[in-house]
């Protein structure tokens, strides 16, 4: 992940250079809003027992879980383009409302109820939910155009994403107990679009894109320090809908 982030901020770097060193630069600002779907994988573990990932006693259990969940939302975003033919835009986006991710659940029995095997009763029967969302998702985001016209054009995408993880996980059965706050992660995102521009200012794009996030990591608060690590991705298909001027 370090490494794609690296690579996305030298794109950055120098497709700016090779712009602002250009004849081309006159440009405009535009505002507007993004609407999308699309899908969140989640592939992970939860590793019961304070201990460090790949340590595993005996006595400690790891759950693995792959999850994909579909995820409706809406952002906005502003951002500046100059250029002509080969063009440059440079912007930000933010996602104001959360979305859940890796959302799943599972069902221990009671052991050593009456007339049993004999074992002790545990208070650890129950239902146990997995469960996190997402907010305050922002990206900040560079697009390399071809205008074959003065109202259509193709480009790239590749920007850097930043995200707050937090898990809603809380459990209180038994000896099992576990609460986990949230982390701030960075992703890669790169992708592809196309956009019209009208006469009159109007700002259509269609764009397909994935963001790839770091690993994260979380120990409990509480009870048996269970620890758990997700590495999420997220695919799209987004229309923006704004304004040029």
């Amino acid at each position: 992940m370090k490494k794609v982030l690296t690579s996305i901020v030298v794109a950055f770097g120098l497709f700016l250079s090779a712009f602002i060193t250009s004849s081309a630069m006159a440009g405009g600002f535009a505002i507007g809003i993004i609407g999308a779907t699309g899908k969140v994988d989640t592939k992970g573990y939860e590793q019961e027992g304070n201990a460090a990932a790949g340590a595993v006693t005996t006595d400690q259990e790891i759950t693995n879980a792959t999850m994909q969940e579909g995820i409706l939302y809406g952002s906005l975003f502003a951002e500046y383009t100059f250029g002509e033919m080969y063009g440059l835009t440079l912007g930000a986006s933010y996602t104001p409302m959360d979305s859940s991710i890796g959302t799943q659940s599972r069902t221990d029995a009671e052991s050593g109820a009456s007339g049993g095997d004999n074992l002790p009763k545990t208070a650890d029967a129950g239902t146990y939910k997995a469960e996190a969302d997402i907010s305050g998702h922002t990206t900040i985001y560079i697009e390399p155009t071809f205008m074959p016209t003065d109202n259509f054009g193709l480009y790239l995408k590749g920007g850097v994403s930043r995200v707050i993880v937090n898990s809603l996980e809380s459990i209180t059965l038994g000896e099992d107990s576990s609460a986990y706050g949230n982390e701030t992660v960075l992703g890669g995102m790169f992708g592809l679009g196309a956009k019209v521009v009208h006469d009159s200012g109007l700002l259509f794009k269609l764009e397909y894109t994935k963001t790839i996030y770091e690993t994260v990591k979380m120990t409990s608060t509480t009870g048996n320090k269970n620890i758990i690590s997700a590495d999420p991705e997220i695919e799209a298909f987004r229309l923006a809908i704004g304004y040029q001027f």
